[in-house]
């Protein structure tokens, strides 16, 4: 005779638990009933993994710029990364950092300020005396 009830609370187990899964919280409203709002720190995680693809994504789109405008010094500052990276990284070492690589185009640009707004690089140069 109760067998629909074992079978009520085990789908709303089931539901709740996925639900957590999927970064919600969970509130119980009655005995087979629930409430479901986004966790907070769900939300700040994803967002803040957003905003690190977002930089890694310019940088790439730097590099990419600068593999077009400066073909030769490109290739430099890439066999030199390589070099840098198989010297003193062991196997599966992340890549220089986006700061690195900036500080790498500006000594090469003789620029005075190169600055991340964006999705924009900007170079500036020094003003002719």
């Amino acid at each position: 005779m109760f067998h629909p009830f074992r079978a009520l609370d085990a789908r709303t187990a089931a539901e709740e638990t996925r639900m957590r899964a999927h970064g919600f919280e969970v509130e119980r409203t009655g005995r087979w009933a629930r409430a479901y709002r986004l966790d907070p720190d769900y939300l700040a995680a994803r967002q803040a993994e957003a905003e690190r693809e977002r930089v890694a994504q310019m940088g790439r789109n730097a590099m990419e710029l600068h593999a077009l405008a400066f073909p030769r010094q490109h290739a430099d500052l890439m066999a030199r990364q390589a070099a840098i990276e198989s010297a003193s990284a062991p196997a599966g070492a992340a890549p220089l950092e986006l700061d690195r690589l900036a500080a790498a185009l500006a000594e090469r640009m003789n620029a005075d300020r190169i600055t991340f707004e964006r999705e924009r690089l900007t170079i500036e140069r020094g003003r002719p005396s």
